[in-house]
């Protein structure tokens, strides 16, 4: 009992599991294409902002190309000219012009460093130190330029004469309209939007807050502390404990990365598996108790049936027995004569049938009273089943008459066969208040060879009776056989 409990929580447990793992890796497989719709609309709205950029920065090394003068330092009317541009330019907050020496010539009213020198910054360093973007667009790590809690990410172009860098054009992009792009891009609080370089370097990280944005730019993921709980966990939940999808931004060699943390679809999982466990509950219950009305249903039909076989087994015994003696009454002996008489005609077997009336009887009645002549007749009753075979018929057909059947019988067996019973009887003594009761019986009996059973019962008890007046008419107490 206890390995069978064993064994079905075994099982419950393992199909648990595996349903688990395929509901999460179905929802998984949904999420992901969710979450690249998503991707694809945050990368196209990056790009537009980024495409703004650039076009912004052509448009200003376009006029530095008419305008050589707005290559000197301070020269008012190209400030004036890019702070007008920086006005009408909702997504950049602030352009500047970068000499070689790594100072600031011109800019944007609107965006000032708190000294001139920007030599030290990615975007210069990327043009003049390392010369990868000679005549290319850089777009760099965003970070805080003016100390205020608002981010930047800087879009970069030179200014080439020949092979001389004269100078590089910066646009700074605030981040607030990628996180507006992020929003527009039904990006939840919890998922993470990595926008990163060609060669895999982090740009910006958008669903973060500024201070954590850049230090850790990971999605939430499960706790993986290890254990058996970690084991149970990375089997549950493959992939990482997270989705990821990638879209490239039109225009530029940039690519934003979006991250689903696997709480969501854990949550979701967990959520259906707690539907689906009420559902089977409530199923479980409801077939149970089905089961159970069912069960109870088919009882009470089975008591039932059960007692109606007992009472009809009753009936039938009351109405084919013979209530005194406890043998056949006279129709339960004819219908078992007829069954014997049609398999005795069927296999060709003889048969024999003799008639016993017990003698005087009336006188014993009258004598010794009824009751005393009924024991008479359950002793006689009880003698002839002791002596017949098991395939004999005894049974009472009046009075004081019975009846016997023997199948497969000689001549000769029954012959021995009343001859028996005519000693049997005469050694009954039944013992009543008046005195000891004695008794004789007189048997008139028909014998059928296997080659002549046509006949019907009744017919071979008439003939079984007129042997059995004629043993009444010698004295009782004896036998006669009547020829067929």
């Amino acid at each position: 009992m206890i390995t069978s409990v064993f064994l079905a929580l075994v099982v419950f447990t393992v199909a648990l599991f595996v349903s688990f793992r395929g509901i999460y890796a179905e929802l998984s497989r949904y999420e992901k294409s969710y979450l690249q719709s998503r991707a694809d609309y945050v990368s196209l709205a990056i790009g537009r902002v980024m495409e703004h950029a650039i076009q912004t920065i052509n448009r200003v090394s376009g006029i530095l190309a008419v305008y050589p003068e707005g290559f000197s330092k301070d020269n008012r009317y190209m400030s004036s000219l890019l702070t007008r541009i920086d006005d009408n330019s909702h997504a950049i907050d602030g352009i500047i012009v970068v000499g070689p020496d790594g100072v600031i010539k011109t800019g944007s009213s609107t965006f000032g460093f708190s000294d001139n020198i920007v030599a030290d910054f990615p975007f210069f360093e990327a043009h003049f130190s390392e010369g990868v973007y000679l005549d290319a667009t850089f777009i760099g790590e965003a970070s805080d330029y003016r100390e205020e809690d608002k981010w930047y990410i800087p879009v970069s172009y030179p200014v080439v004469s020949g092979s001389t860098i004269q100078a590089i054009i910066v646009a700074f992009v605030d981040t607030s309209f990628l996180e507006d792009s992020l929003f527009l891009g039904s990006v939840y609080e919890n998922q993470v939007a990595r926008l990163s370089n060609g060669d895999g370097s982090l740009i910006y990280c958008l669903g973060r807050g500024a201070l954590e944005r850049q230090a850790n730019c990971e999605p939430d993921i499960l706790d993986q502390e290890g254990g058996i709980g970690s084991l149970v966990l990375s089997w549950l939940v493959p992939d990482g404990y997270q989705t990821t999808v990638q879209s490239d931004v039109e225009s530029v060699d940039i690519y934003v990365i979006l991250h689903q943390p696997a709480n969501t679809i854990l949550q979701s999982t967990l959520g259906v598996i707690w539907r689906m466990g009420i559902v089977a509950l409530v199923g479980t219950l409801t077939f149970g108790l089905c089961l159970w009305v069912i069960w109870r249903q088919t009882k009470s039909w089975r008591e039932n049936e059960t007692r109606w076989k007992r009472k009809s087994r009753r009936l039938l015994e009351l109405a084919m027995t013979d209530p005194l003696t406890g043998l056949n009454n006279r129709r339960s002996f004819e219908i078992e004569a007829r069954r014997i008489l049609l398999d005795s005609a069927k296999n060709q077997l003889q048969i024999g049938v003799m008639l016993i009336d017990a003698d005087h009887f009336k006188k014993i009645n009258d004598d010794y009273g009824h009751a005393t002549g009924d024991v008479v007749l359950r002793e006689l009753a009880k003698m002839l089943k002791s002596n017949t075979r098991d395939t004999d018929i005894a049974g009472r057909i009046g009075g004081e008459e019975f009846a016997i059947i023997s199948p497969d019988i000689s001549p000769e067996g029954l012959n021995r066969l009343a001859r028996r019973i005519l000693l049997k009887a005469r050694m009954l003594t039944i013992d009543s208040e008046e005195g000891e009761v004695s008794l004789t019986v007189s048997i008139g009996m028909v014998h059928v060879p296997g080659s002549n059973i046509h006949h019907d019962i009744i017919d071979l008890m008439s003939k079984a009776d007129d042997a059995l007046y004629r043993a009444k008419e010698a004295g009782r107490d004896c036998l006669k056989t009547e020829k067929m």
